[in-house]
């Protein structure tokens, strides 16, 4: 569903995108801190029982994180595959200018990925511009 959303928009708040993201990395931080400084005080209480099942907690903490950050992995890249798919039937129908605007988000996606690169330099080598 999300993958057909990208597909038919053409704005993106990128920004937006972001702030959210930090909000909910700053969550997540501040929860398995405040976890970790009440395990401490368990600890040094010498209440032992219960240091260890707040340590546990806090594993189930990072267990929970981690499958919410492959549900995200998995989401970016259906978002990335989705405006590259975009951007190479627009590419495809000799649309270079729109293409162009595709290959550009699906980088701000995934910065690391070499093809949208090359699509870029390929559409503006055809329009002419550097």
């Amino acid at each position: 569903m999300l993958a057909q959303t990208v597909e038919s928009s053409t704005k993106y708040d990128f920004k937006e995108i972001e702030r959210k993201t930090d909000s909910i990395n700053m969550y997540w931080y501040n929860l398995h801190h405040n976890q970790y400084r009440k395990c401490s005080k368990y600890f040094k209480k010498k209440k032992y029982d219960k240091s260890k099942a707040c340590y546990l907690e806090i594993e189930k903490l990072f267990d929970v994180n981690s499958k919410l950050d492959s549900t995200s992995l998995r989401t970016t890249a259906s978002v990335y595959e989705s405006l590259i798919r975009k951007a190479d039937n627009l590419f495809n129908n000799r649309d270079y200018e729109n293409s162009l605007e595709y290959y550009e988000k699906a980088l701000l996606v995934k910065p690391s990925e070499r093809y949208p690169l090359d699509k870029l330099k390929e559409c503006n080598k055809v329009l002419g511009t550097k």
